[in-house]
């Protein structure tokens, strides 16, 4: 699935986008082009004031009719599960031994496993479904009662070799299997083993060399995938429902910042027409500083010379989603300006294409309407929920209650009734209405999917109460929950269990395979098969 944090619509920077604008006439002779340390006059060495208003008469375009409903997520009824790594298929075990219940059974763990293993191995096997009638012998105080793996079955043709590991091929999800026909069976071995018993069953610490255990592909009980693929359906909707709110964001600013670069570019242009690009050493840093300068202005030339194009300039300000924010941000130029320029030059040329980009955000952010605000903040949550599932849904060594994955199946429904409610604005009594948060003109980089570094231009401030803030928290306390709540929890780096069934009348190996010791005893819960 595409994270929601990459969007979907529009190239990859779309997840983005916010409120509405309202049919109000915008005076852009309101804008006041705050240059940063030096503003703007025709000498390029000297320091100047900000530059005068400029009269760049107006209006900006309608945004679409305020929304009704909220975001559409339907994120509740779904059967997911955070994985669990598994290391072999116990239901195959458990049909193996249904397949001839009611004949005696002999249980014999191996001598490195504790006494409790004789009640523990006697309830695993009737956990699944089937009752021995033979004396489970563990390893106990007595040394007869152990039998070890090896003593009953070796590597064929190896007797010294390690058990193999060569699995049958199969998906992730789908629970290994060994070949029984790598092994051969210590017939006398196990018919003694066995204690007259029809059936043998050996469980023992698998001697195995563990980095080619560890270099074995991850198998896994349990998928998340019906939860990333209701995200994605519910990102897909939710875009489409905000995209044409995203658009007038979009061209609403392209609008304002054409506007200003149509009067401040040429000048600019101008100011620095001296400075070449093979500016050497004999011009020194301030010679460089101009040069990097006038390379980065020039590329804005593209906006102007696009500019009866309805699509925005490349370099324009826009709407972004990203980093679960609702910013405005802008791709700049690929050029490189030293840091010391804005000092050794006398004024900072790039901010001050920077400063007609926040002015254009302050202008049109003053005009969204809040209820698209705060929906498309909103969508930018998402980001930050993938996020956090993403991090659950990692396969580990790990189980849960039945109990724990019903309140994690209700957090996350609970989530997508956060999401899919209506605006905030819409819910709250018109004598109070409610504030989702507040535009705040900003500074600095931030990075953006498919798109490399942007500088923030502006970013939307959440209420701590808001429906967004609401959805973090409990996106956050999902995550919590899951690592708080998963029992059984084990270093995958640990040997797993060999198990071996064995019929000793006949002589043949009915079963082989490995498994994790929380596959088959675990706090109380029932063994870890799909029934």
């Amino acid at each position: 699935m595409v994270s929601p944090a990459q969007g979907g619509h529009d190239d990859m920077r779309r997840g983005t986008g916010w409120g509405r604008g309202r049919s109000v006439a915008v005076a852009l002779g309101l804008l006041a082009l705050a240059c940063a340390s030096s503003a703007c006059s025709s000498s390029a060495s000297s320091r100047r004031a900000a530059r005068p208003a400029t009269p760049l008469a107006g209006t900006l375009a309608p945004g679409p009719d305020s929304p009704r409903s909220g975001l559409s997520f339907a994120l509740a009824s779904l059967e997911w599960a955070p994985p669990s790594e598994t290391a072999g298929d116990l239901d195959a075990l458990a049909d193996t031994l249904r397949a001839r219940a009611g004949e005696p059974i002999t249980i014999r763990a191996g001598p490195s496993l504790g006494a409790g293993w004789r009640a523990r191995a006697r309830a695993f096997v009737a956990a699944l479904g089937v009752e021995n009638n033979k004396e489970s012998l563990g390893s106990g105080s007595d040394p007869r009662a152990a039998v070890a793996m090896r003593a009953v079955v070796r590597a064929r043709g190896e007797p010294d070799a390690p058990l193999p590991l060569a699995r049958a091929p199969g998906p992730v999800t789908q629970r290994p299997r060994y070949d029984p026909a790598a092994l051969e069976l210590e017939v006398a071995a196990a018919r003694e083993a066995a204690d007259g018993a029809a059936r043998l069953l050996v469980i023992d610490e698998a001697e195995l060399e563990l980095p080619a255990w560890n270099a074995l592909e991850t198998r896994h009980v349990g998928s998340c995938e019906p939860v990333f693929a209701g995200l994605a359906e519910g990102h897909e909707r939710s875009l489409a429902l905000v995209a044409p709110f995203l658009d007038h964001v979009d061209a609403s600013l392209w609008q304002v910042f054409r506007g200003q670069l149509a009067v401040y570019l040429p000048e600019l242009q101008k100011d620095l027409a001296s400075y070449g690009a093979d500016a050497g050493d004999e011009q020194g840093q301030r010679g460089r500083c101009g040069a990097a300068y006038r390379e980065y202005v020039e590329r804005f030339s593209v906006c102007l010379a696009e500019a009866s194009s309805k699509r925005a300039c490349a370099y324009a300000p826009r709407a972004l989603l990203t980093q679960g924010a609702l910013q405005v941000g802008m791709i700049e130029p690929d050029v490189f300006v030293p840091e010391v320029c804005g000092q050794e030059f006398g004024r900072d040329v790039r901010d001050e294409l920077r400063g007609m980009a926040r002015e254009s955000a302050r202008v049109v952010t003053a005009t969204l309407d809040p209820s698209w605000t705060e929906l498309a903040d909103r969508l930018a949550t998402v980001s930050e929920l993938h996020g956090a599932l993403a991090e659950i849904c990692v396969p580990r060594r790990r189980r849960f209650s039945a109990a724990d994955l019903d309140e994690l199946h209700v957090r996350l429904s609970r989530v997508g009734e956060l999401l899919s409610s209506p605006p905030l604005t819409a819910m709250s009594p018109p004598e109070k209405p409610l504030e989702a948060g507040a535009w705040r003109v900003r500074g600095g980089a931030f990075p953006v999917p498919g798109l490399g570094d942007a500088y923030r231009v502006a970013g939307f401030e959440r209420a701590p109460d808001s429906l967004a803030e609401q959805v973090l928290a409990q996106a956050r306390g999902m995550r919590e929950f899951a690592f708080g709540r998963a029992v059984c929890q084990t270093r995958r780096e640990t040997r797993p269990l060999a198990i071996a069934l064995i019929d000793a009348r006949a002589g043949a190996l009915e079963f082989f395979g490995y498994f994790y010791s929380e596959e088959l005893f675990c706090e109380g819960l029932e063994p870890l098969t799909r029934r």
